[in-house]
């Protein structure tokens, strides 16, 4: 019995029931979130009628997906279709250095994703190098590929829904809201469609008892404020104070609209705008159809009448046939965002002007933490204390952050400007970050890949601005260090890299120019509900006769060579991937003794006496130009448990073998894999082209194969094989007193000469 009776007493202590004050986007998020990690919790969204919701469009960052989203078990495409949802790749900065008026082309990005690096140093450097001996190529578009990307217009994924690049998303907050209630109500959270007459507070000052205008009574032992600016809970019936910070940011009000747009003649932008204006900054986030978009200004600068008709003007609207959205916002955060038995999520705790999209990462990282910091009835003040910290530095870096995009502009041709420039409060550590930047050094490089730093939440929380992000938008706006990093310009070896890696990024730009489909292609197709995998309406043309190779005759369909109806690409690459293949990766070293890397699957025995086999790769890889200036390479035949390793050597990166280990070859020296299941070096002893790809023709010099499952591809996604150690019949007859041993000889590497990256 006293084993019952213990489980009954850490029971009672856990929390058993949560209300969460307001609906919309953060009440819902937070309800959904709360009810997948404690499904045993009591929740109830207590929503008043008729409150009018703020956002006209919601634009987002990458981790959305990963810490929200996937936490709920939602597939992207699913959720996508239900919110109009659309792609962003990253921020489009418009006249933030020059106003309109002066006729110029004056944008930068603000893009996703990790630098690559170059011996330890982001390639931001190495630029910033080049930019101080003359070079003129912006940042952004020397250090990334997608801008070239962006300016055409063209999704981040192939139509068969295969990422090109990182992205986050575009979105109706109303109907995320919406999605999201009818999900949570399915996994029984209560909803009351109610509005709070008072509160009550208990005898220990912490909230009580909700009474509500129909007289129902709501009582918890925990309360999540997400009532929005009024913030009735935590500020109003707590007392809790709200910091106001709007001595380091000056806008303080907003004019939204929802603006009509036609996608086939203009296309859908795979970005969000953010136009500076006299007196602010002008938002826009497409979607199929329309945009919306809003005037983000400061009221001590224009008044409600003169930003309703700057806005208007630039979208050529009617102010008096346009349902215009006015809004005032206040700017800082609560000095706590949990007290006592009540935390306050969304605009209850803290607000920044969007800018940087940060307003739904704010609720979901918010939702997190409290999850990571979830208490039982004791409330322990430590859990508190630690989330409260959290929340507060999360805020006071994207406020800096945010900050810098004002101060450091240099418009100087109207007061809003002018303010910026010289009368804003810049906090301690901006200003440590602004003098590193100047001085050469990076900021906030992360320790992680670019892969893990979007797959662990918790590394990408506390270091969430990072040296890309200040790159890109201090040399957007103009500011570039005082001198190059001194450390780079000791090592040629290091300078020569760079170079590689700056003309591997040119020409992975290039390949996804000539691939990618429209972001309008794409939205369309997603939202028609129609399956995300390449496009099988082939349309077999009439059959005609033509010469074989041989001399015969047959039937053939046309390559549309002859006028007729040409097979599409993805129609081609349907049929091919019907055919399960194992996976490989082929490597050579460059001429510099640099590894090199792609990940194929076209590979295939041609001959047994002597030993040969092909391998088909892209022309323009750059693997591709390696193996035949060196004259040898290796295929790696992958195991089932490498996929890490197929996904990381077909990545857009320069460094693709990475971290991964590898050593070279006894008779070619080119990289072999740690642990895969066979490889084989080989001499090229012919290279016939094949439309974009190059046959490869070698003949294999030594050969290893190993026990285990192969990694096998098939219709765009890794299947298991179902292998269980069958060795190669071709390795058996290598060994002495084998039928087969020919010229090729079984050499491993030794462990003394196992290296990763470019050692």
């Amino acid at each position: 019995m006293s084993d019952v009776n213990n489980k009954r007493e850490q029971v009672a202590g856990l929390i058993q029931s949560v209300v969460v004050l307001g609906g919309g986007t953060a009440g819902w998020m937070t309800a959904s979130y709360l009810k997948k990690a404690f499904p045993n919790l009591h929740i109830t969204v207590a929503e008043a009628p008729a409150i009018p919701k703020i956002g006209v469009g919601e634009a987002t960052v990458p981790n959305l997906q990963k810490v929200f989203f996937d936490f709920l078990g939602l597939k992207e495409d699913e959720w996508m279709r239900h919110c109009n949802a659309a792609f962003k790749v990253g921020i489009r900065f418009e006249n933030w250095k020059k106003p309109r008026s002066q006729g110029t082309d004056d944008h930068f990005y603000h893009l996703f994703g990790l630098l690559p690096e170059v011996d330890g140093v982001p390639i931001s450097h190495y630029w910033a190098l080049k930019n101080c001996q003359g070079g003129r190529e912006p940042f952004t578009y020397a250090c990334y590929k997608e801008p070239p990307l962006l300016d055409a217009k063209l999704a981040p994924r192939y139509l068969d829904g295969t990422r090109a690049m990182y992205y986050a998303w575009h979105f109706d907050a109303h109907l995320v809201a919406d999605y999201l209630r009818d999900i949570a109500v399915g996994w029984g959270v209560e909803h009351v469609v109610d509005k709070l007459d008072r509160v009550e507070l208990a005898a220990d000052g912490a909230i009580g008892t909700l009474h509500m205008s129909s007289g129902r009574k709501l009582t918890a032992d925990l309360f999540v404020d997400c009532s929005g600016f009024r913030g009735l809970l935590l500020n109003g019936a707590l007392g809790e104070p709200f910091l106001d910070m709007s001595d380091h940011l000056l806008c303080d009000s907003a004019v939204a609209a929802q603006v009509p747009h036609d996608d086939e003649k203009y296309g859908v932008d795979p970005y969000t705008s953010s136009i500076a204006m006299d007196s602010g900054w002008t938002w826009k986030i497409p979607m199929l159809g329309r945009f919306g978009s809003g005037y983000v200004y400061s009221s001590r600068f224009a008044n409600e009448e003169q930003a309703v008709k700057d806005f208007c003007k630039l979208w050529n609207l009617d102010p008096a046939k346009t349902n215009l959205n006015k809004i005032r916002f206040r700017v800082g955060r609560n000095r706590r965002a949990w007290v006592k038995n009540c935390v306050s999520i969304g605009l209850s705790s803290c607000f920044l002007e969007p800018l940087e999209s940060t307003g739904i990462y704010f609720i979901y990282a918010a939702i997190y933490q409290l999850a990571k910091h979830f208490p039982d009835k004791s409330f322990n003040p430590v859990l508190m204390d630690r989330f409260n910290q959290e929340i507060n530095t999360m805020f006071d870096e994207c406020r800096d952050f945010i900050q810098a995009h004002y101060c450091l502009s240099p418009r100087n041709d109207t007061p809003f400007w002018l303010a910026n420039r010289n009368e804003l409060r810049l906090a301690d550590d901006l200003q440590q970050k602004l003098a590193a930047y100047k001085a050469g050094l990076a900021i906030n490089q992360p320790l992680s890949s670019e892969d893990n730093y979007y797959t662990n939440f918790d590394n990408e929380f506390g270091n969430y601005w990072t040296n890309s992000s200040f790159y890109c938008v201090l040399e957007g706006l103009g500011q570039v260090p005082n001198q190059p990093y001194p450390r780079i310009r000791y090592s040629e070896a290091s300078l020569a890299k760079a170079e590689r890696v700056f003309a591997d990024i040119k020409q992975v730009s290039k390949e996804l120019m000539h691939t990618l489909p429209t972001n309008h292609q794409f939205l369309q197709k997603l939202h028609s509900g129609a399956e995300l995998t390449a496009d099988t309406r082939v349309r077999v043309r009439r059959q005609v006769p033509v010469e074989r190779a041989n001399g015969g005759n047959g039937a053939h369909v046309s390559n549309g060579s002859d006028g007729g109806q040409q097979v599409s690409v993805d129609a081609f690459k349907t049929a091919m991937g019907s055919l399960a293949t194992g996976v490989t990766v082929v490597t050579s070293l460059d001429g510099s003794g640099a590894p090199c890397a792609v990940t194929a699957t076209s590979c295939a025995s041609v001959s047994l006496d002597p030993p040969t086999c092909l391998v088909c790769v892209h022309r323009s890889a750059r693997v591709r130009t390696a193996l035949e200036a060196r004259g040898s390479f290796a295929v790696n035949i992958l195991n089932d448990a490498q996929q890490a390793v197929s996904l990381q050597c077909a990545a857009p990166v320069a460094d693709r073998l990475g971290e991964i280990a590898w050593a070279p070859g006894g008779e070619t020296g080119c990289p072999i894999v740690e642990n895969v299941l066979a490889w084989m070096e080989c001499d090229v002893v012919a290279v016939h082209a094949a439309g974009d790809h190059d046959i490869i023709v070698g003949r294999v010099r030594s050969v290893h194969a190993a026990d285990g499952a192969p990694l096998v591809y098939w219709r765009s996604n890794y299947v298991k094989s179902h292998v269980d150690g069958v060795r190669s019949e071709f390795e058996a007859r290598l060994e002495p007193g084998g039928t087969r041993t020919s010229e090729v000889r079984e050499i491993r590497p030794s462990a003394g000469q196992r290296q990763t990256g470019n050692a």
